[in-house]
């Protein structure tokens, strides 16, 4: 039995999606597959029932999360310890986010758990603005479809895909167009639904929107126009429009009214990307930082 085992089960746990839990995995699915089959194999019953693409969990493996939870707890406080215990970095980190700040949260925590003497400063348009009259971040968080790749947008950058995820279409549980029991909708049904957008449009960032309903034959209709997620969700609860967002955008447990479902007709996804400033512009505490998100999300140094 492996680490990556649990942390596989769990993660299919969470999702009931062998490919939804391949992708935030960035692994494939049939890896995937193997791993949760062989865990079934020693340790002799099966963790999930399937059902079509889908999968829930069952007696036995509720039973077995709650042991892995625990496990990997200890262990993972087990190694902050040990770690901390030599950790001495000191300094200040900025980081410009042009996509939904949270998803590097846990990054971000986990190493200042290891380097209390670090400082952050975290944002995205007010941050940018800022920095514009006096320097440059150490780190730029964003986001791209996956047929793209930002390169070197500038040349003093370095840039690490880190994850990908696919875009989902949320609505509002209210929403008579879609019924209790669906999950999936083609994109080309929605031509008379209105949309809310993101209004940020840069060379880091573009609201995929637009593009992917051309590709399905209509330009959507567009109720509002935000550069602020927290009002994009709120109308969408509120049944006033729909939206195109990647899955880890989404905060289930305060917009407990918006619902998920997959685009049928668009298999669009979009890679997530760390840059960072390129030697010798990169201070040490950054090139540390860099090395911990490396590791935080399975990559190679």
């Amino acid at each position: 039995m492996e680490l990556n085992q649990l942390r596989y089960f769990l993660e299919l746990k969470k999702h009931e999606h062998f490919s939804i839990t391949a992708d935030y995995l960035n692994i494939s699915q049939p890896a995937l597959s193997k791993s949760i089959s062989a865990l079934e194999n020693e340790l002799g019953v099966k963790l999930f029932d399937r059902i079509g693409k889908q999968v829930k969990i069952n007696k036995q493996g509720e039973d077995f999360a709650r042991y892995c939870e625990q496990a990997l707890s200890s262990l993972e406080s087990g190694m902050f310890a040990v770690r901390n215990s030599h950790y001495d970095t000191v300094g200040h980190i900025t980081i410009l986010c042009y996509t939904f700040m949270p998803i590097l949260t846990p990054c971000v925590s986990a190493y200042a758990r290891l380097n209390p003497g670090v400082t952050f400063t975290v944002g995205s348009k007010i941050l940018g603005e800022q920095l514009k009259q006096s320097q440059y971040p150490d780190f730029i968080l964003r986001s791209t479809p996956s047929e793209n790749n930002p390169g070197q947008t500038e040349n003093f950058w370095v840039s690490q895909p880190l994850f990908q995820e696919r875009y989902m279409l949320i609505a509002s549980t209210r929403d008579p167009q879609f019924s209790p029991e669906q999950t999936s909708v083609c994109l080309k049904d929605l031509r008379e639904k209105p949309f809310i957008t993101m209004l940020q449009n840069n060379v880091f960032f573009q609201d995929v929107t637009y593009s992917l309903c051309q590709s399905a034959g209509f330009f959507p209709k567009i109720f509002a126009q935000t550069d602020n997620i927290f009002f994009k969700l709120h109308m969408v609860q509120e049944g006033l429009a729909v939206a195109l967002l990647p899955e880890s955008g989404f905060m289930k447990e305060l917009y407990p009214g918006i619902r998920i479902l997959e685009l049928e007709d668009c298999a669009s996804l979009r890679t997530l990307f760390l840059l960072r400033q390129k030697d010798p512009l990169i201070t040490e505490t950054a090139l540390d930082f860099w090395n911990f998100a490396l590791d935080f999300y399975h990559h190679p140094h």
